[in-house]
Parts: C-alpha cells; structure tokens; sequence
C-alpha cells in the first residue's frame, strides 16, 4: 500500500481553486486521460455518467488531465451538465490537492486515479486492455474495478501500449455506463 501526503494549506489551496469555478461542496475527479489511447474509455460514455451523477447525487464533476489530453474536451464538450475541465491548468501537487478532496475518482488505469487511492480516496477504475494479473487494479475496500472478463484476448499487454488487432476495442466499448453507475450507487454518497 502507498500514501501520498497533501498538507492542510495544498488542500486549502485546492479548494479555494475550484471556488473560483463555483464549485461549493462535494465534488469528484474523473481522469480520462492516458498514456495510450486504447486504455481511454468513450468519452460520450464519461459524459452520460457525469450527466447520471449530477441528476442522482447533484455532485459537480472536475476532470483534470495534461494539457495534451483532448478526450477531458470531448467529454467536456458533449455532457449536458455542468462539470469542470481544469486539463493543463494545474501542476501535479495542485491537482493531488484537488484529488485529495474529492468524494470519489473515476478514470481509466492510470496515475491520478492509483494517486486518488494513495490519498484514501475511493477509486472507480476502468480497466480495459489491462488487468489486475499485469499490475492494474485498485485496494481500497469501497473501490471498484469495472472490466469486462469474459474477453479471450484481454489483457493484451502489461500496460496498454499495444494496438489493438480487432475491428473493436470490445474491452472499452462493452463497458457501458450503467456498470459505471451500479459502482458509484456502492459509495452511498
């Protein structure tokens, strides 16, 4: 098990950031991005989630991601409520402050969300051509691992890097939102 420390005036710091983009209360990260795109989810299916969420829980959604992470803007752009795209517009300890603070991350298998564990935060990954036998997964008792197991040609490498040779990336794609929101439902938030 990791931990990663964010002192009181980073968490402080973090919050008076997303006030200045009117969140007040309880939110959550989703980090979309990734090293490699086969390990990134569908972006209409991250903003039918964020939609779900906002109408159920009335929680406002932050994605945080690298300045070259153009699926936080597709996500951006096609979610039918308000969510917070800070992509590119915060260091790493600023964005660990913000993670730090947040009811939940959901994301793809990569740093920020593994970050978000190390943190105490329950995590909602998406492993698609990954797996826990290659390094991926989750620890924390209320987080959740959202894969599809019954594909014989997942995982296909350790780390996502390599092309996938099917007409579909059917890890990704036979992930629907509805397996998103039974994992959220968990958290009793």
């Amino acid at each position: 098990k990791t931990h990663l420390n964010i002192s009181d005036s980073e968490k402080y710091n973090g919050l008076i950031y997303l006030k200045n983009y009117n969140v007040k209360g309880d939110y959550y990260v989703v980090t979309p991005g990734a090293a490699w795109s086969q390990k990134r989810w569908l972006a209409n299916y991250y903003s039918e989630v964020i939609d779900r969420i906002n109408k159920k829980y009335n929680l406002s959604a932050v994605i945080i991601g690298g300045e070259r992470d153009k699926i936080c803007d597709q996500i951006h752009s096609k979610t039918h409520t308000k969510v917070i795209n800070i992509k590119g517009k915060t260091n790493l300890r600023e964005s660990l402050a913000i993670v730090s603070q947040a009811n939940f991350v959901l994301g793809n298998d990569t740093g920020f969300l593994h970050a978000g564990e190390s943190l105490g935060i329950s995590a909602i990954t998406i492993l698609g051509p990954t797996s826990r036998e290659t390094g991926a997964g989750i620890f924390l008792k209320n987080s959740s691992v959202i894969e599809n197991k019954t594909l014989w040609c997942r995982p296909c490498s350790q780390n996502g890097s390599v092309p996938c040779y099917r007409k579909e990336q059917y890890c990704m794609s036979e992930i629907k939102p509805d397996m998103i929101m039974h994992a959220v439902n968990k958290l009793n938030l």
